[in-house]
């Protein structure tokens, strides 16, 4: 409700009750030289507003009154004991402006934070908030009326600074919007990675890793897996860590757990690691030295180093430094060689050599990077070969094979092409024919390779043969740009004109912009439009000669710029799994709005969703063959308007493909340094008498010697996960070689080889 309509129902109070007049008897009609007062309650009137007290009859009154946050008003009058009745009137009514107050960011998490404030009367609350101070987002819209407000935002990202404002509207349609506030969101749990073993002697071992964000460093170790000894922590915050164990006994296996802390106090620790130290009396550790990129190829590289002793060759890499990617050769030389293969090209590729010797000891290499060429497609030598009235042909040369095309037309937009020849040439020859005569062409050559990389030549001009001017000929008519309040009309041509563009609300197009100067590429700007709203054009021109074309009806629409509310959150997402591929399926959204949907999806360990794939409005399903089997996969489904406002997430859903009846087992990663993650899907039967399945899952060395009984227990599942850590029943750890991992179930029997690399 407006201020102007709060005020016409006050003034109609007023009428019905004599402007807001009451009635009242004195109290003795038998003093008349008597005076007393009266109090007064007045009740459902204009919160927070300034009244003015009118009596005739009373020897005293107040003036002016306030009413409460709810409407009620309490005052007394004077009054003459001899009236026997009198009537008291509250006029005027100017509420004061709805105000927040005590706004502030009361709770901030990783992912969410809750704004706080209050308003001096009841009122609704929203949230704008965002990276910027053009915000961008909402909060739902609460039209509840209070004057104590919570909102809280979801979805947002970790160790990220938000701008927010608060919002309330109260009963009577007044707004208040606050000052600008920011909040910064909790960092996301920090991640350890490369954990490594180094400079091994016979009483001392070094251990490196690094952490996603700055954290604290400390070791702990000893000669089981419950360790025993710490070293002291180091509270120095960095990234990249390394503590040196010292009075190590020599010859002795030890186990070991990097553990780090970050400034929000989130803990993170390395699973179990182990290491021997070297025979005492030997003094000589490993060592990398002369680590060296050699060739670089747009899709390989070959990296090179030394180390002092015979040790295998292992290159990580990866786009950032986290890796995730290696080459493994397990030969024990002190000259190492390996190819990458697989790479993108164009790309800064981050790496470090690793290098094992025979008793276990590890060395690794400092973070280097190279970077791959890029798969650069080279258009030369353009020339115009023959010209006649209808026709043209263009020669040119690529660098290496490449189809034929040309792209041409009246301006540089280009609107007709050539059919492609596919054919793999490095000398090209394509002949653009059924032109007019005595006419400009513009034209790009046009070849891409069998890599996919394509490339156009720099646009050039060609005029066919023929006398006298052609016929006047409109072409291309297109709005190139919208705004809320502009728009621009573009079209071309054959011979010089005028540009005119009519344009309205309705098909008789009133208005008009025209500019006289003779071209053959037009662009009119038509602006003081109406944002959100339909027009009505078409375009004119005349040429030198007086002849004048229009083209046919055309509309457009203006942005809204006053859209920030974001669509519905998709529902009823569902997850679908088979051997190498994932489906997803979810429900339509009703939003008229709706442009289409992102969807996003995060890998087994790790933290951040980020998007697959960005789908349009009709789309209700996904195949995602982009998996591995029996890999764990996250997904969620965001809505998107068409002007660029997105929902939150759906609820997330999970699936692992590769399951079925036939049963499957998978081990990764696999070679096994340290410990791999074990999955099975049990086969399809009977079961136990009871219905139940029970498994074991047992390793097994090359000759059949049981090894360690990993798990035992009930199939609950369609997917069961468990762990081995690379040891032994005794807790030792296995040697280098080949193992074999078999999940024996009620139903059936699973088994897989297993290779481990020390």
């Amino acid at each position: 409700m407006s201020k102007r309509s709060a005020h016409i129902t006050v003034l109609r109070l007023a009428v019905a009750a004599a402007v807001l007049c009451a009635c009242a008897a004195p109290l003795s009609a038998d003093l008349p030289e008597r005076t007393t007062t009266s109090s007064q309650l007045v009740v459902g009137v204009t919160p927070n507003t300034l009244f003015d007290v009118i009596c005739e009859m009373c020897t005293d009154t107040p003036g002016t009154v306030v009413s409460d946050g709810y409407g009620i008003v309490e005052f007394t009058v004077g009054i003459d004991a001899a009236t026997s009745s009198y009537t008291i009137c509250l006029g005027g009514g100017s509420p004061s402006p709805l105000q927040i107050t005590g706004q502030f960011v009361c709770i901030v998490e990783d992912t969410s934070a809750t704004v706080c404030w209050q308003t001096n009367r009841p009122a609704t609350s929203q949230v704008a908030y965002g990276m910027t101070q053009a915000y961008g987002s909402l909060t739902a819209y609460d039209g509840g009326f209070r004057l104590d407000h919570e909102e809280r935002i979801g979805g947002l990202t970790p160790g990220t600074t938000y701008h927010c404002r608060a919002i309330s509207i109260d009963g009577l349609g007044n707004g208040a919007v606050t000052a600008d506030m920011t909040f910064t969101t909790v960092p996301a749990q920090p991640q350890i990675y490369g954990v490594a073993v180094s400079d091994t002697t016979s009483t001392t071992a070094t251990i490196t890793w690094s952490t996603s964000s700055p954290a604290t460093s400390q070791v702990l170790y000893g000669p089981t897996s419950s360790y025993g000894l710490a070293t002291p922590i180091d509270d120095d915050l960095t990234s990249d860590h390394t503590v040196v164990l010292e009075d190590l006994e020599p010859d002795t296996p030890y186990h070991f757990r990097a553990v780090s802390v970050d400034a929000y106090g989130q803990q993170v620790s390395s699973q179990n690691g182990t290491f021997t130290t070297n025979e005492e009396g030997t003094s000589e550790s490993l060592v990398v030295s002369e680590v060296a990129v050699g060739s670089v190829w747009p899709n390989k590289a070959m990296v090179r180093w030394l180390t002092n002793l015979p040790s295998s060759s292992i290159v990580e890499y990866g786009l950032n430094e986290s890796y995730g990617s290696q080459v493994v050769d397990n030969a024990l030389v002190t000259y190492h060689s390996a190819q990458i293969t697989g790479l993108l090209g164009n790309r800064t590729y981050h790496f470090r050599v690793v290098s094992i010797d025979e008793y276990g000891s590890v060395a690794v290499s400092d973070d280097g990077t190279f970077e791959t060429p890029p798969f650069e497609l080279e258009v030369v030598g353009v020339v115009v070969t023959s010209v006649t009235q209808t026709s043209f042909a263009v020669d040119w040369t690529t660098n290496r094979p490449a189809s034929s095309q040309i792209v041409y037309g009246t301006q540089e937009i280009y609107d007709s092409l050539t059919p492609r020849d596919d054919e793999f040439v490095t000398e090209h020859s394509v002949t653009v024919e059924g032109l007019l005569p005595a006419t400009t062409y513009h034209f790009s050559a046009v070849s891409i390779d069998e890599y996919g990389a394509e490339v156009g030549s720099p646009d050039q001009t060609v005029t066919t043969a023929g006398e006298g001017p052609p016929d006047l000929q409109l072409f291309g008519v297109w709005v190139s740009e919208t705004t809320a309040t502009t728009a621009t009309i573009a079209w071309g041509t054959n011979v010089p004109s005028t540009s005119v563009v009519e344009y309205g609300l309705t098909s008789d197009c009133p208005l008009e912009v025209a500019e006289s100067v003779m071209v053959v590429d037009h662009n009119i700007v038509l602006t003081g439009l109406t944002s959100n709203t339909v027009y009505c054009f078409r375009v004119r021109s005349e040429d030198e000669q007086g002849n004048e074309e229009l083209s046919s009806l055309g509309t457009f629409l203006t942005l809204n710029i006053e859209d920030f509310m974001p669509p519905s959150v998709p529902s009823d997402v569902t997850v679908d799994c088979d051997e190498g591929c994932v489906t997803l399926s979810w429900s339509a959204s009703g939003d008229p709005d709706l442009d289409g949907y992102n969807l996003y999806k995060r890998h087994e360990g790790e933290a951040d969703f980020y998007v697959e794939a960005s789908l349009p409005s009709n789309a209700t399903s996904y195949v995602d063959h982009d998996v591995v089997d029996g890999a764990v996969y996250t997904y969620a489904v965001a809505a998107v308007d068409d002007s660029g406002n997105e929902s939150e997430f759906s609820e997330a859903v999970s699936g692992v493909p590769g399951t079925g009846g036939a049963g499957k087992l998978w081990i990764f990663p696999n070679p096994v340094r340290e410990g791999t993650t074990i999955r099975f899907s049990p086969p399809e039967g009977g079961g136990t008498r009871d219905g139940s399945t029970r498994y074991v899952v047992n390793i097994y060395d090359a000759v059949g010697r049981l090894i360690r009984t990993v798990a035992t227990g009930e199939v609950v599942a369609n997917i069961e996960t468990t762990y081995w850590d690379g040891t032994d029943s005794h807790g030792r750890r296995v040697a280098s070689g080949i193992y074999f991992c078999v999940a024996t179930c009620t139903t059936g029997s699973l088994r897989a080889k297993v290779m481990v690399l020390r």
